[in-house]
């Protein structure tokens, strides 16, 4: 196997990212779940989730744009690069590497936000169906990114498709 080669795989590295990652934004989640149980106001819950969304994906689109890695990428020395493998991505890149994700999100959020006004359903029970529905549309995406990146020779996702870029190793010269 080449060096060349070797630069793509990356897929046990990119799972440490992800892990990485989760674990810089854990006190986020803790506060998002106090939030969530604790505010009876329905627009402040909705700004909320609004404001809990934007400061996740702009953590993950501004991060790839400015440095092509996150905080987990560095440690686990990897880069989304252009496709060319010499330049960053653009902010259009970077924002379509993760545009499934933001789609969905906002989808379950808008979703969220006229059910809560239309209905008399719980709070914590429409929470619950959307992010139901979120992780699961999630975990599909997840097995499709898997399957793409098992069958190319330079481990590209179908957000690496979209997006123009590639993923590599940074400790590999």
């Amino acid at each position: 196997m080449t060096i060349n080669n070797i630069k793509y795989k990356t897929g046990l590295r990119r799972l440490g990212a992800a892990i990485i990652d989760s674990l810089v934004f854990i006190s986020l989640f803790f506060a998002d779940n106090f939030v969530r149980e604790h505010i009876d106001n329905k627009i402040g819950l909705v700004l909320w989730l609004i404001f809990y969304m934007l400061l996740s994906f702009s953590y993950t689109v501004v991060m790839h744009y400015k440095y092509g890695q996150t905080i987990g990428k560095m440690v686990t020395k990897i880069k989304v690069l252009a496709l060319d493998e010499s330049n960053t991505l653009s902010l259009r890149q970077a924002f379509l590497r993760d545009s499934f994700y933001i789609l969905v999100q906002t989808a379950g959020y808008i979703y969220f936000a006229i059910q809560l006004i239309q209905t008399n359903i719980s709070t914590t029970e429409l929470l619950e169906n959307i992010d139901a529905f979120v992780g699961i549309a999630f975990l599909l995406w997840v097995l499709l990114e898997l399957v793409s990146m098992l069958t190319n020779d330079k481990r590209r996702a179908i957000h690496d498709f979209m997006a123009g870029s590639v993923v590599i190793k940074t400790d590999i010269k």
